[in-house]
């Protein structure tokens, strides 16, 4: 992860790399610059957009805010997060903490070495720029990962659904504002992994091979089936057998010849044989997946340590990188309502109303005895003026601990 900040500085008209200071390693080339009309209006300048776009194997997440420069003419400073496409973060959360951290002046440490050169492999390939309009923050949340599909894009822009239709829109600041396409929203993978295509189609392909295979032994022992009764009744099972009828519709071709009758009798009788295991085999296909999905949501014994007493001593920063190490951590209700504290937690404070919010959205997800959810109950008995910004903000949060932070916020067990 690469924290970056681009654009003007409250003392300056140009735009800049205002964070890291120096540039030795070529990351302007993650940067899109000189992105604001010259002619701006000033009705846009406090409001902000969020956007996305990738260079090679780079994922750039920003939040670009509409300013005036000291010579009071609309610009920008674009507070981003540049994430390789194996990483994964709270990256809206990143995001923000990066802005305040700017804004209160506070020290910025950049979490990634990249001592060597960023190198950028230019693409000449045209690409559309998108907007989405998003209702919330939740919404937001979603889009702001790592999705391959983004690819497709030079940009993606998200602004909030409130600001559409209004001359204040951001959109109207960007010089390409008029070329980028209204899209209703982004499809993406919801398991929130990497696509790979040609996973996806070996996946395909095998689930057609054993499709093949399937239907390849039940013709079989229907074919060794009608040997045994003759090769006139098991060729017409053998034919009747796609069309998923089941034994007690299969017709007496002949009714006057006895011998058939006694021969359907048979068939019948050694159908049955053969017709019960069927559905046991597709009972057990379909508790398959829902066995491999209850184990997958269970908690190993390292995750229940973390959850209750392994996070207190770990920095934010800890905390978040341990979540990410577990690949399944959104299907899992603990650490994904934990992964969203540590979002709540870094707006330093949170409001009140922020609190209630990510209670009502994630109390199902709660276990009591997790750590986190006994300071989350805390937090909710307490009133509006507890949250103060100038009592409660905690200066580099993200290397404090747990317990650091509960007991800045009078929380002690």
């Amino acid at each position: 992860m690469i924290k970056i900040i681009y654009g003007v500085k409250d003392n300056s008209s140009d735009c800049e790399l205002i964070f890291p200071s120096q540039d030795n390693s070529g990351l302007l080339n993650l940067v899109k610059q000189n992105i604001i009309k010259s002619d701006a209006s000033e009705e846009i300048v406090g409001n902000s957009v969020y956007s996305i776009h990738c260079i090679n194997n780079y994922y750039v997440f920003s939040k670009i805010v509409i300013v005036r420069d000291i010579s009071k003419r609309v610009s920008y400073r674009a507070f981003m997060i540049a994430l390789e496409q194996n990483e994964r973060f709270l990256v809206l959360g990143e995001v923000e903490e990066l802005e305040k951290l700017y804004t209160n002046s506070e020290n910025i440490k950049q979490s990634t070495s990249y001592e060597s050169r960023i190198k950028i492999n230019s693409d000449t390939t045209p690409k559309p720029t998108v907007v989405v309009y998003y209702k919330d923050e939740k919404e937001l949340k979603r889009y702001f990962e790592i999705h391959n599909n983004y690819k497709q894009h030079e940009a993606i822009y998200f602004i909030n659904i409130e600001d559409k239709d209004k001359p204040e829109n951001p959109i109207n600041a960007l010089k390409n504002g008029d070329n980028v396409i209204s899209i209703e929203r982004l499809h993406f993978s919801t398991n929130n992994q990497l696509d790979n295509n040609s996973t996806k189609n070996d996946e395909e392909t095998g689930a057609l091979k054993g499709t093949i295979n399937q239907i390849l032994k039940n013709r079989i022992v229907i074919l060794i089936f009608g040997v045994l009764i003759g090769i006139a009744g098991g060729f017409w099972g053998y034919q009747k057998l796609p069309l998923c009828k089941t034994v007690e519709n299969v017709a007496v071709e002949d009714t006057q010849d006895e011998s058939n009758c006694e021969k359907n009798e048979q068939l019948d009788d050694e159908k049955e044989d053969i017709k019960e295991p069927e559905p046991k085999k597709e009972e057990a296909k379909k508790e398959e997946p829902k066995t491999e999905q209850k184990s997958a949501r269970q908690l190993s014994t390292d995750q229940q340590n973390f959850l209750k007493e392994g996070c207190k001593t770990m920095t934010l920063s800890q905390i978040n990188a341990k979540i990410n190490t577990y690949s399944n951590w959104r299907n899992i209700k603990n650490l994904n309502g934990f992964a969203n504290f540590v979002t709540l937690i870094v707006k330093n404070p949170p409001s009140k109303q922020e609190v209630e919010s990510y209670i009502k959205t994630y109390n199902s997800n709660f276990d009591e005895n997790d750590e986190y959810v006994k300071f989350v109950r805390y937090l909710e008995k307490q009133d509006d003026q507890f949250f103060d910004k100038n009592t409660k903000r905690i200066s580099n949060i993200w290397d404090r601990t747990l317990k650091q932070i509960e007991q800045c916020y009078g929380y002690t067990q």
